[in-house]
């Protein structure tokens, strides 16, 4: 995955839909969490790392991850009790983590 394209793309991306700001800033952050996963299909994202890393509440992690799943940017798998859940790109539409295609 390349870092630079993926973020252009985003915003390109970003110019012709709307995403409320929790969608983005949670969308940046799980960017963030899967560069320090070296760039996995699938990573774990805990909701505290989320929380603490984007400022959103547990609800407002929930919420935007549910929004970005909507619009296929990721794919979000819950956690069992005591794990973290596991983030994807985007799945089904055609879409990667920047709807892009990159």
């Amino acid at each position: 995955m390349d870092y630079i394209k993926e973020l252009n793309a985003f915003r390109e991306w970003l110019l012709v839909h709307e995403l409320p700001a929790s969608a983005v800033v949670l969308w940046y952050t799980l960017m963030s969490i899967n560069n320090v996963a070296r760039w996995k299909q699938t990573f774990n994202a805990p909701n505290g790392v989320a929380q603490q890393l984007s400022g959103l509440s547990k609800s407002g992690v929930h919420v935007a991850r549910k929004t970005l799943e909507e619009h296929g940017l990721t794919t979000y798998e819950p956690g069992e009790k005591g794990k973290a859940p596991i983030e994807g790109k985007g799945g089904g539409r055609g879409k990667g983590w920047n709807a892009g295609g990159c």
